[in-house]
């Protein structure tokens, strides 16, 4: 019987697959030293042919990626006597979210009204009274509403 790396080896095509596979779990163990804070927010997906997929849920942190590309070429093939990661592609996953349910608009405890009346109350406890002028704003004792004193003012 055939050991796997006996068949890897012999076919030129399932060698370099191998090649990538041995060298993406490579970077699966050092990506928290080549990726550093940014692990939490990029996910590794495969590495074929020279360069290596990620992708993001953020486009903020693709387009940051691209800045700092060269860096991180540099440490991908850092172990590596010939480089094999030449490029590193960053695709944008956006999260797909569950539409909200909207519950029907709550009903007011009161009616406009009847939070009007309790305005009244509250003035009238607090010494308003009606315009002497025109009887319809509330005022403190002994003075005309803003509306009246404009028209005197004229």
């Amino acid at each position: 019987m055939y050991k796997l790396n006996q068949i890897l080896s012999a076919n030129k095509i399932l060698k370099n697959l191998s090649k990538d596979q041995e060298f993406f779990l490579d970077i699966l163990q050092r990506k928290t030293y080549i990726f550093g804070k940014l692990e939490k927010d990029l996910s590794l997906e495969y590495f074929r042919e020279g360069c290596l997929h990620l992708s993001t849920s953020n486009p903020i942190w693709n387009s940051e990626l691209q800045f700092f590309k060269k860096e991180l070429l540099k440490k991908v093939n850092e172990n590596q006597p010939k480089p094999l990661c030449k490029d590193i592609k960053i695709t944008v996953e956006l999260k797909k979210t569950k539409a909200k349910q909207f519950s029907k608009p709550k009903k007011f405890a009161k009616t406009l009204e009847d939070l009007v009346k309790q305005d009244i109350l509250e003035k009238k406890e607090k010494g308003y009274v009606l315009c002497q002028s025109c009887g319809k704003m509330y005022v403190l004792q002994g003075t005309n509403c803003v509306f009246c004193e404009s028209e005197n003012i004229k």
